[in-house]
């Protein structure tokens, strides 16, 4: 089992400060897991601009950070905005709860970065990994991986007083083949030079791994488990999906998130392209993907939305360009046995659809993360906060959320809701001086407007100037025209 306990961030965006916690950390460190109530959902609120896609970017960014499959050459937009303008470093902190037979530990990995001005590389570089396990049974730290990304040579890697060196990490290299001391000193530091100006993780990658299982020590051999633990969570178990998604899926392609198990039993899991506009070719091996995706689908589906179902139609047979045997499919709607293209289906019934296997992944799964920025855009906001309430109370993985529709605070518990402030360094808060009797909308609405807690929570927009400015706009318009 690994679980999300805390993320900080510094620097990101217009966060100079901000951090959010599943739970309360003691619960864990007692023993005691399972008696902690909620730790599984995290719902973020605040006014436009304040902090709460800046969360959400910072896991795509780490998923970004660990993939494998990326173009190196290439970053994605929103990722590229994610250093602050107004700092010199961003960066990134997050705690794990690791449970795996007899082994109880607390995993802390921090990465830094900066913005770039050379014009040959990309527009952000990796300066700084850290990665350190603390045991909770028994109790025990384990000495640390540091590593300065920006300042490695050959000298530095052979000196003991370096952050990162041979003498510390591959064992004393008296007595040792100088060719075979040169030779390992010269990969690390073109692998740490490669993850600084390509974008990815050094710690948490498979060289590091494939590294530390070499050296078949006891230390080496825990890091490497929790390594392997890590890369696996972030390439299989987090689904991620954000407003770009979707404006992407209401152009030519969306996609969905979740698990799948083919036919002859290989296992697949991520984000799934598919067409949402109109035929699609693909290989059978993608069909029986897709016709799994459906099925899954079709067990949430109807549930949020009556006697709705979706299915995949086999059109033709086609000849790939691999000279392997295709086909081309629609994704339709079917309602009461009446079907339709789905591209004709609002942009809610598509986001639902796409995060449909997600949402009973993480309902079923303990390792499942799912993050989602901006859940209620198309909702209806009564089926989001049933869906919520019921994934709060009873799902084994956990989601974070980003969201403007304010019902969901009146079905979610006070420990699951987190609100951004107008203080760029504590940008994420729980709201305090809650009653049971409270209700918790009405709550924050009247903390918007009368304050009464540690934080401001809203600069308010004045009436007045909104009318000024567009009565500004219209003599602007006058004019040109």
């Amino acid at each position: 089992m690994i679980k999300i306990v805390n993320v900080t961030l510094n620097g990101i965006k217009n966060v100079k400060q901000g951090s959010v916690h599943f739970f309360n950390d003691s619960k864990y460190l007692k023993n005691k897991w399972e008696e902690e109530e909620g730790g599984h959902i995290i719902g973020v609120y605040g006014q436009n601009g304040s902090g709460k896609t800046a969360l959400i970017d910072s896991f795509h960014f780490l998923y970004f950070l660990f993939s494998p499959l990326k173009n190196k050459n290439v970053i994605p937009n929103p990722l590229i905005a994610l250093p602050s303008v107004h700092t010199t470093h961003s960066k990134i902190s997050i705690i794990f709860y690791y449970e795996k037979n007899d082994i109880r530990a607390e995993i802390h990995y921090s990465v830094t970065f900066s913005r770039t001005n050379d014009k040959n590389t990309l527009p952000i570089s990796l300066d700084k990994e850290q990665l350190l396990i603390k045991r909770l049974s028994p109790t025990k730290s384990l000495p640390s991986f540091d590593v300065n990304l920006d300042k490695v040579d050959m000298n530095s890697l052979l000196s003991k007083d370096s952050e990162f060196s041979v003498g510390n990490y591959i064992g004393d290299i008296k007595g040792k083949n100088s060719e075979k001391v040169f030779t390992e000193v010269l990969l690390l530091s073109n692998e740490i030079n490669k993850a600084h100006n390509t974008l990815r993780s050094f710690l948490i990658s498979d060289f590091f791994l494939n590294y530390l299982k070499k050296k078949e020590d006891n230390l080496s051999s825990i890091y490497a488990t929790i390594i392997e633990r890590l890369l696996i969570q972030f390439r299989n178990n987090l689904f991620l999906y954000t407003p770009n998604d979707e404006a992407i899926s209401n152009l030519v392609i969306g996609e969905a998130l979740g698990h799948v198990k083919t036919e002859d039993e290989q296992f697949f899991s991520g984000s799934f392209p598919i067409s949402f506009m109109g035929p699609q070719v693909i290989s059978k091996k993608q069909y029986q993907i897709y016709t799994s995706l459906v099925d899954q689908i079709n067990i949430v589906l109807p549930a949020f939305v009556p006697d709705f179902h979706v299915s995949l139609l086999k059109l033709d047979e086609r000849l790939l360009f691999d000279g392997q045997k295709g086909m081309t499919v629609q994704l339709v709607s079917d309602v009461n046995g009446k079907q339709i293209p789905i591209a004709a289906e609002s942009n809610g019934i598509k986001k639902i659809l796409s995060i449909c296997s997600a949402l009973l992944s993480v309902f079923n799964k303990e390792d499942t993360w799912l993050v989602v920025d901006e859940l209620d855009s198309g909702v209806f906001e009564y089926l989001l906060g049933q869906i919520l309430e019921i994934l709060s109370g009873y799902m084994k993985g956990q989601m974070i959320f980003t969201a403007h529709n304010l019902h969901p605070l009146e079905v979610l518990d006070k420990k699951d809701i987190f609100v951004t402030t107008t203080n760029e360094e504590n940008r994420y808060v729980q709201l305090i001086n809650i009653k049971p009797s409270n209700n918790k909308r009405d709550y924050y609405l009247r903390a918007l407007l009368v304050g009464g807690q540690k934080e401001e929570l809203y600069k308010e927009t004045e009436a007045s100037r909104i009318r000024l400015a567009l009565k500004r706009g219209g003599k602007l318009i006058e004019k040109e025209s």
